[in-house]
């Protein structure tokens, strides 16, 4: 599917075919009839839900009427197909607690899945391809999910934060309106999908993701958002981020956690910017998640998260220009700003962006797995070689052995019960005081699928095996290696596990960076070792690695009794 799309971007220009078109004006275009139809069965469908009760007027005209949640999509008859489909769930699951009910619905689409990166950029106009397709990303299933609720009756908005406070990209999700309070949820299904009043409260971790911080939560909105840039006549659009162009949205951010005013004097301004803008940081990039009007080279951003890094800036001309200096918003709302100093130290880097929880299990899963050698195919006899105590690092290494004997079957042998996650192994034998890698045919234990298996052994990290899954039966073991097709004698076996490819890689090159009011580069590297040394750097600085040759996850860090902080 991906390579099929991909192929069709290539003869077509799918976003300039369809959105560079005008977009039509509904005031304009659309007809009475479609209008009275819709707030009829809005009507009907709120007061017929039998949880209506706690369903206000003021919510039944923000998340309930609206025959529209975005702009730029098609008018649909998007009423009928969700209503004709599940007319009678509610009254059949009342007296059913409200969130119980939304996760029974949800859980007739659980067939919907998110697309990651499959056809990730697949431009959805209507609701009727999305429930063909059954895959896509987040915001699209929000959408999706907005308009199920509302055609029962029940109000369900979209919130969404515009960049992470403390990782890369942005996040949208839902959230169930009722009784005066709100329920946010994971648009797509899962276990514990109410989870989200905690996990994005700037205080709590994840045991998979690790902490979210916050800047900003906004919640998609019908009514229109007074204030702001867009709202002032004596400012163009041109000087306007995209965000705050759109006034279909409030400020949901104390909901979640809480915020704090901050006032920042600006720097290096023209004289007609009526406005400054906070900015996270997103890799490279800043990206605007706030405004402040300017007064006196002063602006108050309101209402911000907390525990996370800012900078400000300006907008002209469709570009962002930093206007004042780096700084860390504390738990307690004080800011700490990073201003490279005068005095220098040295530093050591080994990573350019963040292991998560969940990477840590690619590693801790190939404990207990061994390399071992023997002289028969089945493995009789089998000399244990190597075995792996401890989660290795993600990067390819090397262990020495000490065997006497010659083997003419070498393999790894997975830990029974660990599902695995390895990228590649080889093996070596020693000659003239150099490794020389031995070649041999594939092996690999017989339920396994060889185009799967070769990946361990296809001499490129990028790709890996995972070999069982949990909950999967089988006989164990699990294990692939090499047929050398005679004995031979093996003085190290080399193996990486699943990797990201953060890490230092050896050969590749490397640039690091500082923030002073814009990104300062300190030099490039080439990676002699899985670490770079970088001599009079700047104290109290921001820093951000960036490889030259690949990749695009990077991450702002600080440096902090030698070691790395990711911000």
């Amino acid at each position: 599917m991906d390579s099929i799309w991909k192929n069709t971007l290539k003869t077509h220009n799918i976003y300039a075919d369809v959105y560079s078109r005008p977009v039509l004006e509904d005031i304009k275009n659309i007809s009475s009839a479609y209008l009275t139809t819709n707030i009829d069965k809005a009507y009907e469908s709120w007061r017929n839900n039998p949880y209506s009760d706690s369903i206000s007027f003021a919510d039944f005209c923000e998340y309930l009427l609206p025959y529209r949640r975005q702009q730029g999509l098609c008018l649909e008859e998007w009423r009928n197909k969700f209503f004709n489909d599940n007319f009678c769930y509610a009254r059949e699951k009342y007296p059913m607690p409200i969130q119980r009910l939304v996760d029974s619905l949800l859980f007739k689409y659980t067939n919907f899945i998110h697309t990651y990166e499959i056809m990730s950029d697949y431009p959805y106009l209507k609701l009727t391809d999305f429930y063909i397709a059954k895959r896509g990303e987040c915001g699209t299933k929000c959408w999706f999910n907005s308009m199920l609720f509302a055609s029962l009756g029940i109000p369900v908005a979209i919130d969404f934060v515009p960049s992470w406070g403390n990782r890369n990209d942005k996040h949208q999700w839902n959230v169930l309106v009722y009784n005066g309070k709100t329920y946010p949820f994971e648009s797509f299904w899962e276990e514990d999908k109410w989870k989200y009043k905690k996990l994005y409260n700037n205080m709590s971790s994840d045991p998979l993701y690790g902490d979210f911080r916050l800047a900003k939560v906004f919640r998609y909105s019908y009514q229109t958002d007074r204030t702001g840039p867009a709202n002032d006549i004596n400012v163009s659009n041109n000087d306007i981020p995209p965000l705050f162009l759109n006034t279909k949205k409030k400020d949901v951010s104390s909901e979640y956690f809480e915020t704090s005013d901050v006032e920042i004097s600006l720097i290096n301004l023209p004289r007609d910017i009526r406005y400054a803008y906070l900015c996270v940081f997103s890799s490279h990039n800043i990206i605007p998640v706030q405004w402040g009007k300017i007064k006196s080279n002063r602006a108050i951003f309101k209402n911000m998260g907390r525990d996370v890094v800012y900078v400000p800036a300006y907008y002209k001309d469709g570009m962002l220009i930093p206007s004042g200096q780096a700084f860390h918003l504390d738990y307690s709302g004080q800011k700490k700003y990073f201003e490279p100093t005068g005095s220098k130290i040295s530093i050591t880097i080994k990573r350019k962006y963040p292991v998560f929880p969940f990477k840590k299990e690619w590693a801790e899963s190939l404990v207990g797995g061994k390399f071992q050698g023997a002289n028969r195919a089945d493995f009789g006899k089998a000399v244990d070689l190597y075995t792996i105590k401890e989660p290795p690092d993600f990067i390819p290494q090397n262990k020495d052995i000490h065997s006497p004997n010659t083997y003419r079957y070498a393999r790894f042998i997975f830990a029974k019960g660990k599902y695995g996650n390895l990228a590649e192994i080889k093996f070596y034998s020693a000659s003239d005081n150099q490794m020389i890698a031995l070649d041999g045919n594939p092996v690999y234990s017989d339920e396994l699928i060889p185009d799967v298996m070769s990946k361990a052994l296809d001499n490129n990290i990028s790709t890996f095996i995972l070999p069982y899954m949990p909950g999967r039966t089988s006989r164990f073991p699990w294990w692939v290696g090499l047929d050398f097709g005679k004995p031979k004698k093996i003085t190290t076996i080399g193996f990486c596990p699943r990797t990201d490819e953060n890490n230092v890689m050896i050969g590749l090159n490397y640039e690091l960076q500082y923030w002073d009011n814009g990104w300062i580069s300190l030099g490039e590297q080439n990676a002699a070792a899985n670490e770079l040394n970088y001599k009079n750097v700047p104290a109290n600085a921001l820093f951000i690695l960036k490889c030259t040759d690949k990749g695009r996850e990077e991450r702002i860090f600080t440096i902090e009794n030698g070691k790395q902080v990711w911000r």
